[in-house]
């Protein structure tokens, strides 16, 4: 694509002075390797904001191996043409990080070159940090079932520092960030707020992580921009491997934030979900009876419904690969609801899966294909996929049918896969990369979508498609304990909320 203004971003300086600083043959693996550009739709003015809407090119200079070919399964060869054409054999990870959270989106445009485009509303400092995870489409193939390690390359050898205009822009004045963002927060259809989403198929919208505590050590304006505004420090803690960097990165990627991740909303672009109070979650599960099937993530997904809408601790749940039930007591305010939790993490259409037990469903599978032990390719997940559904349709067709039942069935997505090496990753051969999940479930809501059109007598919000993924992928380096899941309840927040408004569709 053609945008008229372009800034490139130098690296060979940055890779300079780390070679100064000792890193040794770490930094000339990326030198003259890759050229960066951030681009815009409009002309830039001298000691102006950069426009909050463009595009960050990423080319790959050297050592493109973009015509290689059968890396998937035999039966997974049309599917290899959709894999080069959207993601390309290079997994990169580009994050924007300051009064937004944004991990952007990769478009291979051919050759090599990648496209990144990225929007944000709340202007102000953002640091541009990029990184290359792997290569030779290492993320996606299928030929080889060993574990495919991450590199954690730093492509622009230092964080580069971007001004953006927007809402939060501001000319040394922290009040004015404070009411933009109350403006991005607003009330759903409320004045000065989005309106409210369409949530009768699910969940869907495309968002962003939107600082929620503003603090002048955390909204800068170009009066007052300085990294010692900020308190970087380290948000992982994992077993150490070997690694391809300095010491300081090898747990995880060893990913040093700028702000705090849990200070953050995540906010839809065009519309707004209505925001449950503790009042109105736990009026909203009385009396209901909801089950969540799924591996260890949807266990965590569980944890953290119940506490945060139940006030169950952590501590008084089972842990991993149980199944569990709670009937909470007088004191919960969850005390007449049913909430169990179904260890069952390859999607077996099993008796726990009755319609006629439950008012919601919730159920997902993905991880555990991926993983070491199961290593399932893109066919067998969506032959798999267009099983198990098929037989949850059937129950859902045969409730309907004797009794008008309308229990709902929620697919809760994959979460994105935090970034870790420890050795539960490398002993096992895990497959799991955010480029083989994301696969997955483009297939998984593409599927819901068709099966929403074909299946009329379904009811109105009845099959959901609830979006895990994108809300994760920006945190994929915040997951906490054992680097695994994302069990802090604050980073499950959004999906809370989604399934809250499942649930009772109104406040």
């Amino acid at each position: 694509r053609e945008l008229p203004s372009c800034l490139k971003v130098s690296t060979e300086k940055a890779f300079a002075e780390k070679r100064k600083a000792g890193w040794g043959a770490a930094a000339p693996q990326m030198v003259g390797v890759w050229e960066v550009m951030v681009c815009f739709d409009k002309k830039l003015k001298d000691d102006e904001p950069l426009p909050g809407e463009g595009v960050v090119f990423v080319v790959r200079k050297a050592g493109c191996v973009a015509s290689s070919a059968g890396w998937m399964a035999a039966g997974d060869r049309a599917i290899e043409g959709e894999v080069r054409e959207r993601f390309g054999p290079d997994e990169l990870l580009v994050e924007l990080e300051g009064p937004e959270l944004l991990s952007l989106p990769q478009e291979h445009v051919g050759g090599c070159s990648y496209a990144f485009p990225f929007k944000m509303t709340v202007g102000g400092l953002h640091f541009l940090r990029i990184t290359l995870l792997r290569t030779n489409f290492s993320a996606v193939r299928e030929d080889d079932h060993l574990y495919q390690r991450p590199y954690f390359d730093d492509v622009l050898g230092e964080l580069k520092v971007f001004v953006f205009e927007g809402q939060g822009f501001v000319q040394g004045s922290n009040k004015m960030v404070r009411q933009a963002l109350r403006r991005v927060h607003g009330a759903s259809g409320g004045e000065g707020g989005p309106p409210a989403c369409d949530m009768s198929k699910g969940a869907t919208e495309v968002g962003r992580w939107v600082m929620n505590t503003p603090a002048p050590s955390q909204v800068i304006s170009p009066q007052d921009a300085s990294l010692g505004s900020f308190t970087p420090k380290p948000s992982v803690f994992c077993p150490v491997c070997e690694v391809r960097k300095p010491p300081h990165r090898a747990c995880g990627s060893g990913r040093q934030w700028i702000v705090d991740p849990r200070k953050y909303d995540w906010v839809p672009y065009a519309c707004q979900y209505p925001q449950h109070t503790d009042a109105s979650a736990s009026a909203c599960v009385k009396g209901k009876r909801i089950l969540f099937s799924g591996d260890s993530h949807t266990r965590t997904f569980f944890n953290a419904f119940m506490d945060k809408v139940c006030k169950v601790p952590a501590a008084a749940q089972k842990g991993h690969a149980t199944s569990q039930c709670h009937s909470p007591n007088a004191t919960s305010p969850c005390h007449t609801a049913y909430l169990c939790m179904e260890h069952n993490y390859l999607g077996w259409v099993d008796a726990t899966l009755n319609p006629d037990w439950w008012d919601v469903i919730v159920a997902n599978f993905g991880q555990h294909p991926a993983c070491g032990a199961h290593h399932w390719t893109q066919t067998e997940f969506r032959n798999w996929f267009d099983n198990y559904m098929a037989l949850v349709l059937r129950r859902l067709k045969d409730q309907k049918d004797r009794k008008g039942g309308q229990t709902r069935f929620v697919w809760y997505s994959s979460n994105a896969m935090p970034i870790a090496r420890d050795k539960m990753m490398t002993a096992s051969d895990d497959w799991r990369t955010n480029q083989r999940l994301q696969m997955y479930e483009w297939y998984a809501k593409a599927r819901i979508d068709v099966l929403q059109e074909e299946n009329g007598w379904l009811g109105r919000g009845q099959l959901l498609y609830m979006d895990s993924f994108s809300p994760t992928l920006p945190l994929q380096e915040a997951a906490d304990g054992d680097c695994g899941h994302f069990s802090v309840a604050s980073y499950q927040r959004p999906t809370i909320n989604q399934l809250l408004n499942f649930v009772c569709p109104k406040l």
